[in-house]
């Protein structure tokens, strides 16, 4: 099992063993370990998490040191307003390894990304995750900045260093934004991440009604001694 829970940097302990003349040191399972790697999970998959408009101003935002690993609208008004939903997990990795993952830093920002842009527009965070989005306006005419957050790896085994790398970045398909419910178009769609990974970018089409798709990845943790 994998928990995600703080480590504190411990201390190497040794054991002193005495055969005949000889001392043996038989270090503990918090001294210094071999290199490894070791994959990012995604655990603890919330619910669906709704936000609501405030004054024309939308975040939608996961708890501390949790990820987006999906996004859903539900259509209110027409095309007018909506809420959002957003899945959120922890980043973890195997107990035994010593290692916590999580978001860290000050968040980085996009620029405003104007919705209403006939060409594709495109954000990623590139090594980062995706942990929240601010929409300003509404979604026939509005923009959208998106908040990404670095990864960070602590481990509890002294005198080893990690570090976090991505390993795979892959887009999804096409997802249609709106559709005709009783003769009104609406903004609706959901879309979660694969298993083991965390949204990482999203790219608006505005071909005929609209189209989006987003963007996830996969980490790794790689450890030195």
């Amino acid at each position: 099992m994998r928990k995600n829970k703080r480590l504190v940097t411990a201390l190497a302990a040794a054991t002193v063993v005495s055969v005949g003349a000889a001392v043996a040191v038989v270090m503990t399972a918090q001294s210094a370990q071999a290199a490894f790697e070791a994959p990012v999970a995604m655990e603890q998959t919330s619910d669906w998490k709704k936000t609501g408009w405030r004054s024309e101003r939308e975040q939608t935002r996961c708890p501390v040191d949790t990820l987006v690993v999906g996004v859903k609208i539900d259509p209110v008004e027409g095309l007018q307003l909506g809420e959002n939903h957003v899945k959120c997990a922890s980043p973890a990795v195997a107990e035994e390894r010593g290692v916590v993952v999580r978001p860290t830093g000050t968040p980085t920002k996009s620029v405003w990304i104007d919705e209403g842009d006939p060409e594709p527009v495109t954000f990623d965070c590139g090594d980062a995750a995706m942990i929240a989005t601010t929409h300003l306006g509404t979604y026939t005419k509005g923009e959208t900045q998106y908040r990404c957050a670095t990864l960070q790896a602590e481990s509890a085994v002294l005198g080893t260093a990690a570090h976090i790398v991505v390993t795979s970045s892959e887009w999804s398909d096409w997802i249609d934004a709106a559709h005709w419910n009783d003769g009104t178009l609406q903004t609706s769609f959901e879309y979660v991440c694969p298993a083991g990974s965390a949204m990482a970018g999203r790219e608006h089409a505005h071909t005929g009604y609209g189209k989006v798709r987003f963007l996830c990845n996969t980490w790794e943790v790689r450890a030195r001694s």
